[in-house]
């Protein structure tokens, strides 16, 4: 509850000197992308002001932004000796042995990245993954193909032993997002209360066990019986609903959330919300702080929302 005291003018822009430094030199080393990020959050501080002394850092920003424009200049033109070119012409989707979905890449059978064939149960995933692969430019940009990242990682990962992936995910369960709630009768108790309590009694109806709500993460976690239902559901799924669970519930931390979005209670959006309760009550009363709780909030979106079509398309 302590007012920090207020900054000089000289000292502000010094510390806001360093910190620039600081960010430059870490910028050599960065992705042409990332230096394109740290380039347009240097127009943010060159635009901004501080809020408790009132001074504006303009001359700060356009000294930064300047350098930082010439790191993302010089990368552009920089060789990526570590990228692949796209080496192949026309995309195609085609049937498969066993009732599956290839993709060729001109005559050639796509492959995963442990080098084994490449196929999906359904046309509509196959058509997805072709259609990343078609999107390619000079470059393959792997981070640009979240279904085919979901499709390698069934392939070459789960398929080979889905029962220690069940295993993996149970432990989102064990201190579930939703079942997380503050030990204290505040605001962000009773916002937890109505975004979470609904989705708790959803899987309490359809699921037939109970969920435990828990206030520390010190106190054991679900019920025996509660556990063996979601280990019994994710042994009846494929692999490639496995892959997008693994995602869905990381990324949410959330098996509940994940399952939710598995059986389209909720959408993609809506678990994004309902996963950042607490980070959006924080940003209400601090402030939302574009370069982190932004790229995070997208990120999370991407993942959540691939695994979401991901299902649908299986």
């Amino acid at each position: 509850g302590e007012t920090l005291p207020k900054l000089s003018c000289g000292s502000a822009n010094l510390l806001v000197r360093r910190y620039c430094e600081l960010i430059h030199s870490i910028v050599q080393d960065l992705s042409f992308p990332a230096r394109a990020g740290v380039f347009l959050f240097t127009q943010m501080i060159g635009a901004s002001t501080m809020a408790r002394s009132g001074r504006t850092l303009g001359a700060v920003g356009r000294s930064v932004r300047a350098r930082s424009f010439a790191s993302v200049s010089q990368a552009a033109d920089a060789p990526r000796p570590r990228q692949l070119r796209r080496f192949y012409r026309s995309v195609s989707v085609e049937k498969a042995p066993h009732n599956q979905y290839t993709v060729k890449l001109d005559s050639r059978t796509l492959r995963t990245p442990a080098k084994a064939a490449f196929a999906v149960p359904t046309e509509q995933v196959a058509v997805l993954v072709a259609s990343e692969w078609e999107a390619q430019q000079k470059y393959v940009e792997p981070h640009t193909m979240p279904i085919m990242s979901l499709c390698a990682t069934a392939i070459d990962q789960i398929a080979r032993n889905p029962a220690d992936n069940v295993e993996h995910l149970l432990p989102f369960l064990e201190n579930d997002t939703v079942c997380l709630r503050d030990d204290s009768e505040s605001p962000l108790r009773r916002r937890q209360e109505e975004a979470w309590d609904p989705l708790v009694e959803w899987v309490t109806s359809t699921m037939r066990v109970p969920l435990t709500i828990k206030h520390d993460l010190f106190t054991s976690g679900q019920p025996e019986e509660t556990v063996d239902e979601f280990r019994s559901l994710l042994r009846s799924q494929d692999a490639f609903t496995l892959a997008g669970l693994n995602v869905a519930a990381s990324s949410l931390k959330s098996l509940v959330l994940a399952i939710g979005l598995l059986r389209e209670r909720i959408t993609a959006q809506e678990a994004v919300t309902l996963a950042r309760v607490e980070e959006d009550m924080q940003a209400e009363l601090w402030g939302f702080d574009e370069l982190f709780h932004g790229v995070d909030v997208a990120d999370t979106a991407i993942r959540v929302a691939s695994a979401s079509i991901l299902f649908k398309s299986l």
